[in-house]
């Protein structure tokens, strides 16, 4: 997928019935997370080839999966503190801490049988 195909992510979240049921805050942070989520894969797993494409399900768990085929990504940092004005001025590179922060839980997967794995748990 592109870049430009992930602004669909927005319409396909609030289509679905529960994330409805949520309030305004949380919908937008799940959306956004999983926007970001998707832009990593898309711009450093698959070197924007906008052939590939990736997967999303939702499930009723208040969790949203994503399987892609990229190159495995496995975190080996900690995050940054987004508190801190000095980090703040680099003005990019933030979206692993703002996956984080949308969400009450994330969980990788690289290198499986199916491709990568990623979870993103949206709970309150």
């Amino acid at each position: 997928g592109s870049l430009e195909s992930l602004t669909a992510i927005g319409g396909w979240v609030r289509g679905i019935d529960a994330v409805r049921a949520w309030g305004e805050e949380r919908a937008r942070l799940a959306e956004l997370a999983l926007y970001e989520t998707c832009s990593n894969i898309v711009e450093h797993g698959y070197g924007e080839d906008a052939r590939r494409s990736l997967e999303i399900w939702w499930v009723p768990d208040d969790t949203f999966l994503i399987r892609d085929h990229g190159a495995p990504f496995r975190p080996r940092r900690r995050l940054n503190d987004v508190g801190d004005p000095e980090v703040r001025r680099r003005g990019r590179g933030f979206g692993f801490e703002m996956i984080h922060l949308a969400t009450s839980d994330v969980a990788y997967y690289p290198g499986t049988p199916v491709g990568n794995i990623t979870t993103l748990h949206c709970e309150t």
